[in-house]
């Protein structure tokens, strides 16, 4: 009897130890670093084939890394949301890490060196508008969503075009990558009327409170959008 209550004793510690490292969201959130790219410090462009696969198995561990942290520690309604935002640049992975994807990517790689560190502020000032959405009346959050995501599309693709290093072709490549980042979360919850210059957008973030300098932001919109999710 007490040996079975020992196995049991046991078998419960290791489950609940492998359940909280599955559930820690400070990994999490580095994972979301990791395959969205924008204001990820350690990401380097690929100069070769050897370095776009070892780009490409690490940011496929990072979408597992998500994977996993979505199907033990999230609520079912969070969860279709979370996988809706990683469709977009789970897509992105496939397209770049084919054989032609890959080949693709090279060629244009002069252009995403050239921009890296201009859309890593866009992607820096979108988790801080994120942050800001939490602030506001929880009727307002789906608006404010859609707002701030354009307004993160428009800063990345000013950057972009405003790039001299970039021909137009590299600067359609990059501007289709940064699209297909946000996926189909535009099209399926926002309308024109809440593109960035819109009335309605500058109406709901008009009285908005910003978020200090001095304020711990998350390394990703993860958190942050989780958060709100578990809210609604």
């Amino acid at each position: 009897m007490f040996h079975r209550l020992l196995l049991l004793s046991i078998i419960g510690f290791v489950t609940a130890m492998s359940t909280k490292d599955k559930c820690d969201l400070k990994k999490v959130d580095r994972c979301a670093q990791i395959l969205y790219i924008y204001g990820n410090p350690d990401y380097k462009v690929s100069n070769n084939i050897n370095e776009a696969h070892r780009f490409c198995n690490s940011t496929k561990e990072a979408e597992m890394c998500i994977r996993t942290y979505n199907n033990a520690c999230v609520k079912p309604f969070s969860r279709q949301y979370i996988n809706l935002l990683l469709a977009g640049p789970t897509q992105q992975l496939k397209k770049r890490c084919n054989h032609s994807g890959i080949k693709k990517y090279l060629e244009h790689r002069v252009c995403v060196n050239a921009t890296k560190s201009a859309i890593d502020l866009c992607n820096n000032g979108a988790i801080a508008d994120t942050m800001r959405i939490l602030m506001a009346r929880k009727e307002d959050w789906i608006q404010l969503s859609c707002c701030f995501l354009s307004k993160s599309t428009q800063c990345s693709t000013k950057a972009i075009d405003s790039e001299e290093l970039c021909d137009e072709r590299s600067k359609e490549y990059m501007r289709e990558a940064i699209r297909g980042f946000s996926g189909e979360v535009f099209d399926l919850f926002c309308g024109n009327d809440l593109h960035w210059e819109s009335n309605n957008c500058q109406k709901v973030t008009k009285n908005l409170p910003q978020i200090e300098s001095k304020t711990k932001k998350p390394l990703s919109v993860f958190p942050v959008v989780l958060e709100m999710m578990e809210r609604f």
